[in-house]
């Protein structure tokens, strides 16, 4: 298990390729592991967002290729190949479809599997603050646990 408080403060155009898309958390797990994540949300104004979900909507191959491009590629070589857009993640596009949104609440937790692709859902960046007492600070807890399967 492993946590930290999180605070989203960056401008849109100031975030790389792989903070302008949705991911898993995924730890250095082997098959036999799982990962489960979960979000404190400890700000009080619910228009700062709260988390979406996702899933693939091109094929496997093609999103290997987003996500490593997204990783590795300088910024201005990202965006000459791949049409997304340039800040928060918010909704679905051309690569992602969105599954569901948890809107956030003071003091609501939430709990998912850290393999399936989320995001913040960001849809107001221009309200994003930096002080503690004011802006979108959460308390994210990663847990891994051993699979109940039978092989």
């Amino acid at each position: 298990m492993h946590c930290r408080l999180s605070m989203v403060t960056l401008e849109p155009h100031t975030l790389r390729p792989y903070q302008r898309m949705c991911h898993r958390d995924m730890a250095a797990l082997d098959a036999g592991h799982s990962i489960q994540a979960s979000i404190l949300y400890l700000f009080k104004d619910s228009g700062l967002g709260g988390t979406s979900f996702y899933e693939p909507a091109r094929p496997a191959e093609e999103m290997a290729d987003l996500f490593r491009d997204a990783s590795t590629l300088p910024v201005d070589a990202f965006d000459g190949k791949y049409p997304a857009q340039s800040g928060y993640m918010c909704g679905s596009n051309h690569y992602f479809a969105c599954v569901g949104t948890v809107p956030a609440q003071w003091n609501r937790i939430i709990f998912y599997d850290g393999y399936v692709m989320h995001s913040g859902d960001i849809l107001a960046p221009e309200r994003l603050s930096d002080d503690p007492l004011a802006g979108r600070l959460t308390l994210n807890g990663f847990f891994s646990s051993r699979r109940n399967v039978s092989r």
